[in-house]
């Protein structure tokens, strides 16, 4: 069997340790296992023992662990398509994913600069607006009164006259429109995405943070693990049905069937 490199060699040891050790607590032989898995003792000792050169290849292989590992009381299906997935080149669209990253941290640079920007013009335009509206329709509302000044009289009697004063006109007050006070500026929009994985059985998994490798290897029923990123988190499962992933504090969902190798990329943008 040909491997890649070490870490795909450190990756197949860590699978072919956890069956040694399972075979031991169960107190069983090589040669009980080949007798309950058909396979020949000499390739179940270079199995575990790592000699890959003495392996047939990794399609066979991968046969031998399915077996193996429901031998031991494993689940023999995950362990295969793990062993299938570090054995094998890494998917292109992965490779693409990772080219594009320079592209998308530009857009998610200045978008949010600006926004802000844009909401504060839009309120002021919106105040200017509503406060023109008030002065005019106070203005159009405000009676225009036009009296006439009155004649002084005169009474003319043999002793004297009795002139009458003149009133004085009263001056009309206009209230004055209050400029009304802007409203505050929207709270900056989050973004972050928060990926919570939660175990339903045992799993192999890769975790990606904006490009960046954070977790790769096995997790267990019951466990729990959160990772935030601030453009991407990327997952990837050996046995998708057994994990359950939560969006933003969001109601868990499977990521996808038992023992089915999945692959999933949550963005802001995700709807999950």
């Amino acid at each position: 069997m040909k491997v890649l490199n070490e870490v795909q060699k450190e990756q197949i040891h860590e699978i072919l340790e956890k069956l040694q050790r399972l075979r031991e607590q169960k107190s069983l032989s090589i040669e009980d296992i080949s007798a309950q898995t058909l396979i020949r003792p000499t390739l179940l000792k270079a199995l575990e023992a790592g000699k890959f050169e003495d392996l047939p290849e990794s399609i066979y292989v991968k046969g031998f662990i399915r077996r193996y590992g429901d031998v031991v009381g494993s689940d023999g299906n995950a362990l295969a398509q793990y062993f299938e997935e570090i054995s094998s080149p890494p998917p292109p669209e992965l490779e693409s994913e990772e080219e594009n990253d320079d592209v998308e941290e530009k857009v998610s640079k200045y978008l949010p600069i600006f926004l802000p920007y844009v909401l504060v013009l839009a309120l002021l335009v919106t105040a200017s607006v509503g406060l023109f509206y008030i002065i005019n329709s106070r203005r159009n509302a405000e009676p225009i009164a036009s009296e006439k000044q009155p004649t002084a009289t005169t009474v003319n009697s043999p002793t004297e006259s009795i002139s009458t004063p003149e009133p004085t006109t009263p001056t009309a007050t206009i209230p004055t429109a209050t400029t009304p006070t802007p409203s505050p500026t929207p709270e900056a929009i989050s973004n972050t995405i928060e990926v919570t994985l939660e175990l339903q059985g045992e799993s192999w998994l890769r975790v990606k943070v904006d490009g960046k490798t954070e977790f790769e290897g096995i997790l267990k029923k019951g466990d729990r693990k959160t990772w935030k990123g601030n453009k991407q988190v990327f997952v990837r499962s050996g046995n998708a049905g057994a994990v359950l992933v939560s969006l933003n504090q969001k109601q868990a969902k499977p990521l996808g069937k038992n023992g089915a190798v999945e692959n999933m990329v949550f963005t802001l943008d995700s709807d999950w």
